[in-house]
């Protein structure tokens, strides 16, 4: 036997099968549903990959922003007075320690901020006197250019002219101006513009423990201004 019958017996059996199965019907149908199920397939992964590509482009983005917030966080602003160079009055930090309470040092000297709220200024509006540096003394503010802003610190609207410095504060990933007292350095806070709630369209956001209350009358012929102005 060369096997010429069995290969015969062998397309035999495949075309029943076919004619069992629905012949060309059958084989359309079977060809037709792989062809959905790869182009579902094929979707699937398209629709996988552009989720995967967004994914990593918002972590890179994400990384990029949190490196950024992270080096400025570590590249703010000088952290004690100490860093910002010379003014009027100069003292050695031993020598501040002696005469501020710890609280004014921690504010003053080190850029502390009180918690909102707390401080013994905030909702304290007399009609007449001024507030000076709790440092040094020197006159910041008259009592008219307070008013409340509700932000749960001492704001003033304007400043004695020449009584204030500032400094760009890159501080927390946020880009403030520090205020300080001109004459010793002592952190103020910050002074914000834009807001609207008075007619100098700026607020003094300061700490009630930088500040003195003064009901004299010594800073009577000081002139006032708008500091960003």
């Amino acid at each position: 036997d060369n096997g010429t019958g069995a290969s015969c017996g062998r397309w035999d059996r495949l075309y029943k099968d076919w004619r069992i199965g629905g012949g060309f019907g059958k084989g359309w149908s079977e060809m037709g549903r792989a062809l959905s199920i790869g182009n579902h397939s094929s979707r699937r992964f398209g629709v996988l990959r552009s989720v995967t590509v967004t994914v990593f482009f918002v972590l890179v983005v994400n990384a990029g922003l949190m490196s950024w917030r992270v080096k400025n966080w570590f590249t703010k602003a000088p952290n004690t007075v100490r860093d910002m160079g010379k003014f009027e009055l100069e003292k050695t930090e031993a020598e501040w320690k002696k005469t501020l309470t710890d609280e004014e040092y921690y504010v003053l000297r080190q850029k502390g901020t009180e918690r909102a709220g707390t401080g013994k200024l905030d909702k304290f509006y007399p009609s007449e006197g001024y507030f000076k540096c709790a440092a040094c003394e020197n006159p910041i503010y008259s009592a008219q250019s307070k008013f409340d802003s509700g932000c749960g610190w001492p704001a003033f609207d304007k400043h004695y002219e020449g009584s204030i410095k500032t400094v760009i504060d890159n501080s927390w990933g946020m880009r403030r101006i520090e205020i300080m007292c001109s004459k010793c350095g002592g952190h103020l806070g910050h002074v914000f513009e834009g807001e609207r709630l008075t007619n100098t369209n700026e607020r003094h956001c300061v700490n009630s423990i930088s500040l003195k209350y003064d009901k004299g009358s010594g800073a009577d012929d000081l002139k006032e201004k708008p500091l960003l102005k």
